[in-house]
């Protein structure tokens, strides 16, 4: 039998391939899911600080889109230990993580729906000078929204929300994290966890013609933690499988990201000011009605991938 203490649990996550199957079970039984979960968290802060850093020097789309989602998974994990330990310090840590994510939300739609105009709308001899109209409209406004949420960002007492959670999580000391929390070994914490969030996913009541806002939000939250949580303690069962499971879950979030985007779509347009005048309404109308059929077949589309998941092989039973 191994004797687990936190500095082999941390050398083991980030091999886990090179363990044997005996070594696998024996850790999962054996080491407990706090130290685990903080592991976690203090990769998923590394993360996240090295998205903070790029984004102030760069405004590029994606590290827009990378700070947005390491700041999810790291709230993400800081809540799943709070399952364990009911710390209001947690609390804090999870909306302070969340404010970070909602404050580049709007530029993270124009992104979104830029790369939605470019991608089925070409130039053509009747609307050339309206969709650089427009794409200009685009990039002026979310210059000056990227501005606006850098600067609040730069108001935000980073450094000690980091330091903070590096003090609460004792990060820089393995072997000697000092949480109240309930002794539950990974291996049972992990399917609990996994199981509940799964089992939420799949209990949603979904139409094949018709899914509505509420749902749409809500099952898109539901997969994003089920998501992460399988990236997190995926490590620690078939992999096969769990690539498989995760892979399902992509295509279903991709789904649901593609009719959330085009429901944002008429409100992006009226915050731009496109299609209220008489000379651009034609061209507004042309993208609103491709929009709208885009709505309507994603309905489908995600029922059937939603019905996959119901069959899905799952990788922690």
């Amino acid at each position: 039998m191994i004797k687990i203490n936190n500095r082999m649990l941390f050398r083991i996550f980030l091999n886990i391939d090179h363990l044997s199957k005996k070594q696998l079970k024996n850790l999962t039984q054996k080491a407990y899911a706090k130290d685990l979960l903080c592991i976690i968290i203090r990769k998923e802060l590394k993360s996240f600080r090295r998205s903070l850093d790029s984004l102030n020097s760069n405004d590029d789309p994606e590290i827009v889109h990378q700070l947005r989602v390491s700041s999810r998974k790291l709230r993400c994990a800081i809540g799943f230990l709070r399952k364990l330990n009911h710390d209001n310090d947690l609390k804090y840590f999870i909306n302070f993580a969340r404010d970070i994510a909602n404050l580049f939300s709007s530029v993270r739609e124009l992104d979104v729906f830029k790369e939605f105009i470019l991608a089925n709308f070409k130039k053509t001899d009747g609307n050339d000078n309206k969709l650089n109209l427009l794409l200009n409209k685009i990039d002026d406004l979310r210059t000056n929204e990227f501005s606006a949420s850098l600067s609040k960002l730069r108001n935000i007492p980073i450094m000690h929300f980091s330091s903070k959670l590096e003090n609460y999580f004792q990060i820089n000391n393995y072997d000697n994290l000092k949480l109240r929390s309930k002794k539950y070994s990974v291996k049972v914490f992990t399917k609990q966890i996994l199981t509940k969030l799964y089992n939420t996913s799949i209990n949603f009541k979904l139409n094949k013609t018709y899914i509505t806002d509420t749902k749409l939000h809500d099952l898109r939250i539901s997969l994003k933690k089920l998501r992460y949580a399988s990236e997190f303690f995926g490590n620690f069962y078939k992999h096969k499988k769990n690539k498989k499971f995760i892979s399902l879950l992509s295509q279903c979030q991709d789904l649901l990201g593609l009719k959330n985007d085009a429901l944002a779509t008429k409100k992006i347009l009226t915050k731009l000011g496109f299609g209220i005048s008489n000379e651009h309404q034609i061209f507004s109308n042309q993208i609103l009605n491709y929009n709208n059929q885009q709505v309507h077949d994603q309905d489908l589309n995600i029922f059937l991938m939603w019905k996959r998941l119901k069959k899905v092989d799952l990788f922690w039973r």
